[in-house]
């Protein structure tokens, strides 16, 4: 069940009712919206506009949560943001399989941000020397 905001915005950008994303106040029973839903909706009212200037969406850290990036996504929009500090990521096995019987491993290990092991990564040297960037495609657990 979804409530209407507005009916000039259209279908697609419509703020989830009942969903669990709603709270109520207890003392006014007034409804309240997630704060990821909100700002969901607000580029998804004006998407077409915003998309001319941009397809990209910088967002705080607290917003690199499946719900908004899967969301940002959905509406054609590209997110950059900072993951979160309990954010979980793997290496992906980059071995052939075995051929034993089983499933093939898929991932080869947790990524510790304090001991990467850079040899898995391809190392980008900045220009004079201001630094490198160490890039890498690797398996991410969102946390919801």
């Amino acid at each position: 069940m979804v409530a209407l905001v507005n009916n000039a915005i259209g279908p697609s950008c419509l703020l989830p009712s009942g969903s669990g994303s709603n709270t109520a106040d207890k003392n006014t029973g007034a409804s309240y919206i997630h704060i990821i839903d909100w700002y969901l909706h607000v580029p998804c009212t004006r998407k077409e506009t915003l998309q001319r200037l941009a397809n990209y969406v910088v967002a705080d850290t607290y917003f690199s949560k499946s719900t908004f990036v899967d969301g940002a996504l959905e509406m054609g929009f590209h997110v950059i943001s900072r993951f979160r500090d309990d954010a979980y990521f793997r290496y992906l096995i980059t071995e052939e399989p075995t051929g034993k019987r089983g499933r093939p491993k898929l991932y080869d290990g947790k990524i510790e941000m304090e001991h990467l092991e850079e040899g898995r990564f391809e190392i980008i040297n900045l220009e004079n020397g201001q630094g490198r960037i160490l890039s890498a495609v690797v398996h991410s657990l969102f946390v919801l």
